[in-house]
């Protein structure tokens, strides 16, 4: 172990490290502070209000409904359970699944895990900043600043496994970097559980392999590459074992085809992502690479140097999915605020005051607009994840089939959603000709008792014939269901009168 420490020590250590004053350190303290509680107030409203309780978290529950019954990932089309067919890593589902068994509450079991894993992070965070030299002021100002990125912000508010993969990353990359007895092993295995969450978790692991190459120490890159390969192959084994296989088939059907011309598109879809949905994100990326370029020498041989640019890169690739959205840009905005932290790490006293100053005025706008966030919150009429009363008692009270675009409405009615990922289907129904005959032959033979869009068919054809359902799917439906009534936002479609 002294080898391992003498040879890491340089590479985390800060020369000439200066700390600030307590008047400093409490500005710092109180506008994180600040900005920690209108964030906190801004989830807690929208968790309350189901504001981000969208048909992607109703797919997450669905599959951790499944799991609590004792099916891990259902056929890609079943007369019983409906249709099936997801990319999602298995473990948030398995780990809710769990906590519906529990309690019996899939809706308050989904938003307990989905804070927990969004509060370790941020702790994760924190820790791992400490541990790269920042005083504890400013780790926490970061931290804080980190939950003000709307990719975060929706870990907590909407149920979904984005942010419990980073906390087994970041952990892994503490425990690897406290130079902890069987570290390597330790941190292999959270690599491991941070892939069973999410396929795409790959950028820690990857990132401390090239770190330590950098820091001239092959063997022990060698080690963590073999330690976490294993791990991952023992994820994948798990799951070929406990599926039959059926795991491999459903990954391959629900893969999607980004040629080249969508690949040249994914730095354009990443931007207009990044600028458009997520601003505060945005502005850490930016400060990052600024920071970074201002503290080249210092910053370029680090391990959240290589973090933050393997994390990019993957972005770049990821984007070429027209599926992906901005919860994949929460690896990007830790990655940014870990490089900001090792950035500011060696500056002297007057360069700390500076910065100092620089962060109570990003933490200050900041909570200004996470300020008007939460008056819209309060203002906001039904959005597009309202979810009717009115409409949940019709479906519970229903005794047929509905196939709901939203899996969210059926599961808030105590049933199980027909379709589980409308995207999916329609991708499915593409290439398997079996599956899209027996369904498309159910809607003519009118075996569903409703149909519910979260949009106008007849006004957003766009959105049915390329994302949700699909062509073959919503000409059948038209040629024998037709819109009954509208409950908010939702068109309700009934079988056609024989």
């Amino acid at each position: 172990m002294t080898g391992q420490k003498t040879a890491i020590q340089p590479a985390l250590s800060v020369q000439n490290k200066t700390d600030l004053p307590m008047l400093w350190k409490s500005a710092l303290i109180l506008f994180g502070a600040l900005l920690t509680l209108i964030t906190g107030c801004k989830i807690a409203l929208a968790i309350a209000q189901d504001l981000e309780l969208s048909h992607v978290s109703g797919a997450w529950i669905a599959i951790a409904q499944d799991f609590s019954e004792g099916v891990l990932y259902r056929p890609l089309y079943s007369d019983e359970l409906g249709t099936g067919g997801t990319r999602y890593m298995p473990l948030f589902a398995v780990l809710l699944g769990w906590l519906i068994q529990v309690t019996g509450m899939p809706l308050a079991s989904g938003y307990l895990l989905s804070v927990a894993s969004s509060l370790l992070l941020l702790v994760c965070v924190f820790a791992l900043l400490r541990i790269l030299g920042l005083s504890t002021s400013l780790a926490f100002v970061l931290s804080a600043l980190l939950s003000a990125a709307r990719c975060i912000q929706l870990g907590f508010e909407g149920i979904r496994g984005d942010t419990l993969p980073l906390v087994f990353t970041i952990l892994g990359l503490v425990i690897y970097l406290r130079q902890a007895r069987y570290g390597a092993i330790s941190a292999a295995i959270l690599f491991s559980l941070a892939f069973a969450t999410k396929l795409t978790a790959v950028s820690g692991p990857a990132a401390l392999f090239c770190w330590l190459l950098f820091q001239k120490r092959p063997q022990a890159a060698l080690q963590v590459a073999l330690l976490t390969a294993a791990g991952y192959a023992a994820v994948l084994a798990i799951l070929y074992l406990s599926t039959s296989g059926y795991f491999f088939e459903i990954f391959r059907m629900c893969s999607v085809e980004s040629g080249a011309d969508w690949l040249a598109r994914a730095p354009v879809r990443f931007t207009v992502k990044l600028m458009n949905r997520d601003v505060v994100c945005a502005h850490l990326f930016f400060i990052a690479v600024i920071a970074g370029v201002f503290q080249f020498n210092k910053v370029a041989m680090t391990l959240p140097a290589s973090f933050l640019l393997i994390t990019l890169l993957s972005q770049l690739v990821i984007f070429a999915d027209p599926g992906i959205d901005l919860n994949h840009l929460v690896d990007l905005a830790v990655a940014a605020v870990l490089l900001i932290g090792t950035a500011i790490r060696p500056l002297n006293l007057a360069q700390m005051r500076s910065t100092t100053i620089v962060y109570i005025i990003i933490a200050s706008i900041f909570s200004l607009y996470t300020s008007l966030k939460v008056k819209e919150g309060i203002e906001k009429k039904p959005g597009p994840w309202a979810y009717p009363a009115e409409l949940v008692d019709i479906i519970r009270d229903e005794s047929g089939i509905i196939i709901s675009e939203n899996p969210v409405l059926p599961i808030k009615a105590g049933r199980r959603p027909f379709v589980l990922d409308p995207y999916m289907l329609r991708v499915v129904m593409s290439k398997d000709p079996d599956i899209r005959d027996a369904i498309c032959r159910r809607l003519e033979q009118q075996e569903f008792a409703a149909l519910i869009f979260m949009y106008d068919p007849d006004v957003d054809v766009d959105w049915y014939e390329q994302t949700h359902f699909g062509p073959q799917f919503m000409q059948t439906a038209f040629a024998n269901y037709q819109e009954a009534y509208r409950v908010a936002h939702y068109v309700v479609y009934l079988p056609h009168p024989r």
